[in-house]
C-alpha cells in the first residue's frame, strides 16, 4: 500500500538552485577553522549618529556656560611658623683655667716638714726621767729572771732523782717499737719474694730457711706440708695488699693477694731481730687437729684456728644464762663446731671487745679469726660441742 505524504494545506517550500537540503555535510564548519578566524571589522558610524552625538555635545557646553559659578570659600592660614625650643637655654661651655705653681725652693717649709717637725717636737717633750725608770726597770726584770733559772732547775734535778726515772728504759723500748714498724712497713718487696718461694715450693725443706721457728716447726712442716705447685715464673700481683698490725709488743705484717688458681690467700710474717720471717702455721691455718676428727669428739684440740662468729644454740647442757654460744668453722673443710664460754669469763669478755673493735659503728662483725685451746664439755653433750678453754690469740699468729 502507498501512503500520501503529502498535506495539501502545508505545501513544502520550492527547491531553489544552491539549497542543499541532501548534503548536509556541507553545514559543518571545521573546528581548525574557528580558531585562525579574525575578528569581524567593526562597522563604521553612520553618518546620521555622528551628527547626533555632536549635537549633545554643543547643548551640554550651551548648559555650562550659562550656570552661574559655584562660590568656594577660602580660609588664610597665618604665614607664622610656631619653633619647638628647649625649656632653658643651654648652659654656655666653660674654658679650663690653668693655674701655674711653682715648685717650692729649698728653704720653703711644706706640710710634710711640718708634720716631722711637729713629731720630734712631741718625741722631744717626753721627759728624761721617764726614760731612765723605764731602762731601770727592764734592767731588773732581767736580773730577777737569771736569778729564777738556778731554782728551778734545782726542782727539776730533784725531780729527776725521784722513782719515775723508770720510765726511761720505757722511752727507748717505744723507739724501739717504732724502728721496728718501719722496718715492717718497708718489707713488702720482701714479703713477696718470701711468699712466692713458699708457693713454688715442692718440698717442706725448701722454705725452712725463710719461716719462723725452723727449729721447733721444722717437724710439723715436712709431716703436713701441702704444695701450692705454682709455676717457678708466678709472681704476686702487683694488687696485693700489705698490712701490719701491732699487738703488745709484738709486729705482724699481713700479705693478701690471689693464688694461681684465682682463690685469695693471707700470708702472715713477723720480725726476729729485726729480719723478716714468714709465719707458716697462720699462713695455712695449722690445727693441732682436723675439724672433721673435733666434730666426732676426737683430736688434739690444743691449737685450733678457725673463724668463730656468734650464734644462740643453746641446750640443757649449754644454757644461754651461763654461757655464750659460738660457731666455728675451718677456711678449707666444711665440718663445722660448737664452742661455748663462760659469760663471767674472761675468755668470753675477751671475744667481745674484739667484736665490738672491729665491728664499729654498723654493729658486730660477722666473724673474727681465732687460735683456741678446746676441752671437752660436760657428759651427755654432742660430740661437735666444746668448752673454750683458752684465747691463745686472736688472730691466726704464733704468740
Amino acid at each position: 500500500m502507498k501512503l500520501n505524504l503529502i498535506d495539501p494545506n502545508n505545501h513544502p517550500p520550492e527547491v531553489k538552485d544552491g539549497d542543499g537540503w541532501d548534503d548536509v555535510e556541507g553545514f559543518e564548519e571545521p573546528k581548525a577553522a574557528s580558531i585562525n578566524v579574525l575578528p569581524r571589522k567593526r562597522l563604521q558610524t553612520e553618518p546620521s549618529q555622528l551628527e547626533e552625538s555632536k549635537m549633545l555635545k554643543a547643548e551640554y557646553f550651551e548648559w555650562k556656560n550659562s550656570s552661574p559659578a559655584s562660590e568656594i570659600t577660602v580660609q588664610e592660614i597665618s604665614g607664622e611658623v610656631v619653633k619647638l625650643l628647649p625649656p632653658e637655654p643651654s648652659p654656655e661651655k666653660v674654658v679650663p683655667h690653668l693655674v701655674f705653681h711653682p715648685r717650692p725652693t729649698a728653704g720653703t717649709p711644706t706640710e710634710y716638714q711640718d708634720n716631722q717637725d711637729n713629731e720630734r717636737k712631741s718625741i722631744k717633750s717626753i721627759p728624761l726621767v721617764w726614760l731612765l725608770g723605764s731602762g731601770v726597770t727592764i734592767t731588773c726584770l732581767v736580773v730577777t729572771a737569771l736569778a729564777i733559772v738556778p731554782i728551778i732547775n734545782r726542782a727539776n734535778a730533784q725531780k729527776s732523782r725521784s722513782p719515775t726515772r723508770i720510765l726511761v728504759p720505757e722511752k727507748l723500748e717505744g723507739s724501739q717499737d717504732s724502728t721496728n714498724i718501719g722496718d715492717m712497713l718497708n718489707s713488702q718487696t720482701e714479703a713477696k719474694q718470701m711468699f712466692e718461694r713458699y708457693a713454688t715450693a715442692k718440698t717442706g725443706a725448701n722454705i725452712l730457711p725463710i719461716i719462723l721457728d725452723p727449729a721447733t716447726n721444722g717437724a710439723l712442716v715436712h709431716s703436713h706440708f701441702q704444695p701450692i705447685n705454682a709455676q717457678a715464673s708466678w709472681r704476686v700481683s702487683d694488687h696485693a695488699t700489705w698490712t701490719t698490725t701491732h699487738v703488745g709488743l709484738k709486729i705482724d705484717g699481713q700479705l693478701r693477694g690471689v693464688l694461681p688458681d684465682f682463690s685469695p690467700f693471707i700470708a702472715y710474717f713477723t720480725l726476729v731481730n729485726r729480719q723478716l720471717k714468714l709465719d707458716w702455721k697462720a699462713t695455712t691455718g695449722f690445727s693441732t687437729a682436723t675439724f672433721a676428727e673435733l666434730a666426732k669428739g676426737k683430736g688434739d684440740p690444743s691449737e685450733i684456728r678457725g673463724i668463730l662468729a656468734p650464734t644462740s644454740f643453746f641446750t640443757q647442757f649449754w644454757p644461754e644464762k651461763i654461757y655464750q654460744s659460738y660457731r666455728l668453722v675451718s677456711e678449707k673443710e666444711n665440718d663445722t663446731i660448737w664452742c661455748y664460754a663462760k659469760n663471767d669469763s674472761g675468755i668470753a669478755k675477751q671475744i667481745y671487745q674484739q667484736f665490738a673493735a672491729r665491728g664499729g659503728k654498723q654493729g658486730l662483725p660477722i666473724e673474727i679469726r681465732v687460735t683456741l685451746r678446746l676441752e671437752p664439755g660436760p657428759n651427755d653433750v654432742l660430740s661437735n660441742q666444746w668448752l673454750i678453754a683458752e684465747l691463745i690469740h686472736t688472730d691466726w699468729n704464733q704468740p
